[in-house]
């Protein structure tokens, strides 16, 4: 995901895995990728020329578990010693300047925070100002074996494949990799998506295609979530179609737009795949009746 850009800058993008590392390790896949997403894209950004490199080391075995340390470490332009504590902040930068020249909401060590969190870890950061930095974290997992399939391991109640094939969905992300993510989970779903990168994107779509369901992001760029979402309502057929917001923003603006219908629900980024689940089951069984 991250290669193309490095190449693109000329940097260089490495991996290290200690060997004793068990191939296989049982945790949450979904939220241990977003980590690692979120702190090679940053790196990969902030950093001007030089390296970006993912190490895991091990650090021991605690009973069943290993105590693995993952590291995202770059030679780009640091974090100044009284800026590092805000960083991981909703919405806050080390310093505004960045924001116009390398881009970006802000929101992505926010969520990183938040993800590690759910895992019981606790993402550390070490870096100069023009060095550099390194931002880290210790997870323990056990060993785990070959997946079996994903639907002997669909827990009961959800949605059944052929129930969801029943439902037209729309994915509307311009993060690429936030995309694939949810992409996985609904082909493991077995349901059926186009795809749209953008508001404008997915507004046009929906002008050609009836959907049953909309998972839209807020903050994208050419048209946000609500522009998008507003001019969809008034599309034939829309007006009760369910529109999911998926967003790490909390903002009261937010709840004011599903009090008033704008939005069916609002998913907070880090979302549970078992809720969306849910929800969309609720949808598909609708959609059989009718």
């Amino acid at each position: 995901m991250h290669t193309s850009v490095a190449r693109e800058k000329k940097l260089e993008l490495e991996s290290h895995i200690d060997s004793s590392i068990p191939e296989i390790i049982v945790t949450d896949q979904m939220i241990l990728s977003q980590v690692l997403h979120n702190l090679l894209s940053n790196a990969v950004k902030f950093t001007p020329e030089g390296k970006v490199s993912l190490e895991v080391r091990s650090r021991g075995r605690k009973g069943k578990k290993h105590r693995m340390e993952f590291s995202v470490n770059d030679t780009g332009i640091g974090i100044p010693a009284n800026k590092i504590d805000i960083i991981f902040d909703v919405f806050s930068q080390a310093d505004s300047s960045t924001v116009r020249q390398y881009g970006g909401s802000g929101l992505g060590l926010a969520i990183t925070k938040r993800y590690l969190e759910m895992l019981g870890s606790r993402i550390r950061v070490e870096s100069k100002a023009g060095k550099g930095s390194r931002f880290f974290f210790t997870l323990a997992a056990e060993t785990g074996e070959e997946a079996v399939k994903d639907t002997d391991t669909m827990p009961a109640g959800e949605a059944t494949p052929s129930r969801m094939k029943e439902i037209r969905g729309l994915l509307v992300e311009d993060d690429p990799y936030n995309r694939l993510i949810l992409k996985q989970l609904l082909s493991m779903w077995d349901m059926s998506f186009d795809e749209a990168e953008n508001g404008l994107q997915a507004v046009e779509k929906a002008e050609k295609k009836q959907f049953q369901l909309i998972l839209l992001d807020i903050h994208m760029p050419v048209m946000d979530g609500f522009d998008a979402a507003r001019r969809i309502r008034k599309l034939p057929g829309y007006r009760d179609t369910a529109i999911i917001a998926l967003t790490a923003d909390i903002s009261e603006k937010i709840k004011k737009e599903v009090r008033s219908g704008l939005f069916s629900e609002v998913h907070i980024k880090p979302f549970e795949p078992e809720k969306l689940n849910r929800r969309i089951t609720e949808i598909a069984r609708r959609a059989n009746k009718e």
